[in-house]
């Protein structure tokens, strides 16, 4: 019940961050921050989760420390259930949209089974993967013609491949041969062949 209720909690402290980041941007700054301030908080927030997600899965690595995974766990137990409420409650009922409401409750999944799924390694380059994603998102909103939104783009392709594809297809292997119980391979592997269709998107794309 505990474990639940500070999930809840850091749910909220995404909540609180990310309205608060919308709200400054309501009324301060950058013209284009006040034009769209919900997809730039948004996109922050992300952002925010994944640094925390980097930080707490990496360390982690080197230091095993059950409070930290536990640490690791909830907050992003956390940003997914706030994720998850935004994207039902503000976005529109697409496919991307219902396939990003199932990546996340995948993600809810495995974070709360044991550490033997080394969801620690997959969080970390899944996170790693992430980074040059919302920079370029920035840049669009806010530079879209700019130079280092062309460098970013770059950026983005070779790091969404080689992390996407190599890294988490090699961790998803060792994950189902160590496992007996299969059911969280099967959950993810979509996931991992809705990553394999990205990467060639973001190849197609200018």
């Amino acid at each position: 019940m505990l474990t639940q209720l500070t999930k809840l909690f850091f749910s909220g402290l995404f909540y609180l961050y990310n309205f608060r980041l919308q709200d400054y941007f309501s009324t301060h700054g950058n013209p284009i921050y006040r034009k769209i301030p919900n997809k730039i908080s948004r996109n922050i927030t992300c952002f925010t989760h994944t640094c925390l997600g980097v930080c707490l899965s990496g360390y982690y690595q080197v230091s095993y420390s059950p409070t930290i995974f536990f640490l690791m766990s909830t907050v992003s137990s956390g940003y997914f259930l706030f994720d998850i409420w935004y994207n039902i409650k503000y976005d529109s009922r697409t496919i991307s949209n219902l396939i990003y409401i199932y990546h996340h409750l995948v993600a809810l999944f495995i974070l709360n089974k044991s550490s033997d799924y080394q969801i620690y390694k997959i969080l970390f380059w899944a996170e790693i993967s992430n980074i040059p994603m919302y920079i370029v998102y920035h840049y669009m909103k806010t530079e879209p013609d700019s130079l280092k939104l062309e460098i970013w783009k770059q950026i983005q392709k070779y790091t969404y491949l080689i992390a996407r594809i190599p890294i988490l297809g090699y961790y998803s292997y060792q994950i189902y041969l160590i496992t007996d119980e299969k059911i969280a391979f099967y959950f993810c592997f979509p996931i991992y062949l809705l990553g394999i269709i990205w990467t060639y998107i973001l190849f197609s794309s200018k």
